[in-house]
Order: structure tokens, then sequence, then C-alpha cells
């Protein structure tokens, strides 16, 4: 079993059905274990979350 930590940048793009788009760079983390039941094969499960800020009133967010 392995433990890992992430940490970096993400870069989301919007565009909508109008022609407005935009483009958002936000602090991405995460973390995980990987499990390798037999050789070759490897399970993961892992949290990762970033953030985008749109204006001061809403927010568009990506999880797993």
């Amino acid at each position: 079993m392995n433990a890992y930590v992430m940490i970096g940048a993400a870069n989301g793009h919007i565009k909508d059905n109008w022609g407005n788009s935009d483009n958002k760079t936000a602090f991405a983390y995460g973390a995980g274990i990987q499990l390798n039941p037999v050789e070759n094969i490897a399970v993961n499960a892992s949290y990762e979350h970033t953030s985008f800020s749109t204006d001061a009133d809403s927010d568009v967010k990506a999880g797993t």
C-alpha cells in the first residue's frame, strides 16, 4: 500500500451557449492511497479538490 498527497495548479475553461467564455487558474490539492493486490494491478482511492472563483457572488467547484 502507498499513500500520497498532491499539490499544484488547475486550469479551467468554461464557455456558454451565447459565446461567453472564461479561463481560470486555481490551487489544487488531494490525497489518496494505492493498493497493488497482484503484480500489474493497482486499486486507487483518492480525493482531489480545486475551486475556481468566478466572481464575488458565485463559484464553480470541482472535486472527486
